[in-house]
């Protein structure tokens, strides 16, 4: 009876990891155009710039295509916390989300109420540059490359094009 309850738990891990690599990997377009419009909910929500949540999502998740954004809807590396769900990999604990919705929402809650992020809202949101910079000095990453990996996201995929739109958007709905 345990050989064929291990045997069954083996194959579906298998089949779980066939049908992950079956399908077509998530394009950085595609990565784009499925969030952007979150990302400007959350900047009018949050004031978190479209072009940095889009940029860390993308390095984050290798344009939707790591395991964690496959298997624990977690876009943007956050750790995991007494109180949420958790998923284990690479021998670190993160946070499971539901959805990637969940997970938007929750990045911009944690840059919005963290003090160490606080000085980045006091920035223009036009500024990626001063952002990029300020997440790696606030320790959001520990990669050293961090700053210039999240500009060139937005720099290459002109991400800066949602901030305008957040800003106009969020202009708007003031005015009614």
């Amino acid at each position: 009876m345990l050989i064929m309850k291990k045997l069954l738990v083996v194959s579906i891990s298998l089949c779980s990891c066939l049908m992950m690599y079956g399908q077509k990997k998530m394009t950085t377009k595609k990565y784009i155009e499925m969030y952007k419009d979150l990302a400007i909910a959350e900047y009018i929500k949050t004031g978190v710039p479209p072009s940095i949540t889009l940029g860390q999502g993308l390095l984050e998740t290798g344009n939707g295509n790591s395991y964690l954004a496959q298997k624990a809807h977690n876009h943007f590396g956050v750790k995991w916390k007494k109180g949420y769900k958790s998923c284990l990999h690479k021998g670190s604990k993160y946070r499971l989300y539901a959805s990637a919705e969940e997970s938007f929402r929750d990045h911009s809650r944690v840059l919005r109420n963290g003090k160490r992020y606080a000085p980045l809202f006091n920035l223009d949101a036009f500024d990626y540059k001063g952002w990029a910079k300020g997440l790696r000095i606030a320790g959001y990453a520990e990669d050293p490359k961090y700053t210039g990996k999240v500009i060139a996201k937005v720099e290459d995929n002109n991400l800066t094009q949602y901030d305008r739109e957040a800003i106009l958007l969020s202009q708007t709905l003031a005015l009614l």
